[in-house]
């Protein structure tokens, strides 16, 4: 399966995204920046698809659900398949302490993140959306995610 990663593009193309043309810009989070979206277009047409694809972190804002969707049409991909790892609060700032992550990020990202997934629900409900407990071992969470891709 291919993978596209949002980390990926950003990572490559910082010269399109406004954080990294003013870093005195605080707290602009690339990945809801719709510069993603022609990039996201372009790695979706060099992608080889016949296994499918995994978007990470794409779409991140409304926006981009409804480039996504344009794109979708424009080159004639099958519905999406979403996959919604669940991981408690709790547990996902844990996570994040782990890694460094101050404690006002945390809750702003937490935020943003229960913002997003409760607009893909409502602006999306045609949406093939599957929730998979992230709170668990690996090896279940990839047997979940096995058992999804199987039903396709």
């Amino acid at each position: 399966m291919a993978l596209i990663s949002t980390d990926d593009l950003i990572a490559r193309n910082q010269q399109m995204f406004e954080r990294f043309k003013h870093p005195e810009i605080q707290g602009v989070d690339p990945h809801l920046d719709p510069a993603l979206n022609p990039l996201v277009e372009e790695a979706l047409k060099s992608a080889d698809l016949t296994h499918g694809v995994v978007l990470y972190r794409y779409p991140a804002a409304k926006i981009q659900g409804d480039f996504l969707l344009s794109l979708r049409e424009k080159l004639g991909l099958p519905k999406a398949l979403v996959i919604h790892l669940r991981v408690p609060d709790d547990v996902a700032r844990k996570r994040l302490e782990k890694e460094n992550v101050r404690a006002a990020d945390i809750d702003q990202q937490l935020k943003d993140y229960h913002r997003e997934v409760d607009f893909v629900r409502v602006y999306f409900p045609e949406a093939d959306i599957h929730d998979v407990d992230g709170n668990q071992t690996r090896e279940k969470v990839a047997k979940a995610i096995s058992k999804l891709l199987g039903n396709r």
